[in-house]
């Protein structure tokens, strides 16, 4: 009931954020990925979401919708799915409805992973990139980065330790 009362976002900013892709260095699109977002998918999103979504997640799903990292995890969940993928919508709604989850999903949106157990999320008021664990329970680890350099980190990383 509280997502058919909500207003949807007008996409204005979409277009403007469009101008940015130079920006990004990380190079999402040397792996698996798919296409960039529309400016329905987005405005789908942000209607199932019930809010408009924050510019920086706006800005990466502009290059793809969704992509998979070094490891072949889910860096970037596609935005919405028509198959029976996860997405960042459905992952988030599910932690947003499951009792078991905290509180703080209801102001966040899950955004990726790096196949180990945790999600990266975005806290839709402020944009902060956090790292949460499920058995941290309410605890969550902010990352004072964008998503940009977050990928960059765990890439570098995987390169030294996981990959060599």
């Amino acid at each position: 009931a509280r997502l058919a009362h909500a207003k949807r976002a007008p996409l204005t900013f979409v277009v403007r954020l469009f101008t940015h892709r130079h920006r990004m260095s990380f190079e999402i699109l040397k792996y698996p990925h798919g296409a960039p977002c529309s400016s329905d998918e987005f405005e789908q999103a942000q209607g199932e979401l019930g809010h408009r979504l924050p510019d920086a997640l706006v800005e990466v799903y502009t290059l793809a919708n969704g992509f998979n990292g070094p490891t072949g995890a889910a860096f970037l969940y596609p935005l919405i799915s028509t198959t029976k993928a996860n997405s960042a919508v459905s992952h988030t709604l599910f932690l947003r409805s499951d009792p078991v989850q905290p509180e703080f999903w209801s102001h966040c949106i899950a955004f990726g992973d790096f196949g180990v157990g945790g999600y990266w999320g975005i806290e839709v008021a402020t944009q902060r990139i956090f790292e949460w664990w499920p058995e941290d329970g309410d605890e969550i680890t902010y990352i004072e980065s964008s998503i940009n350099e977050l990928w960059r980190e765990k890439e570098a990383w995987f390169a030294k330790n996981a990959l060599a």
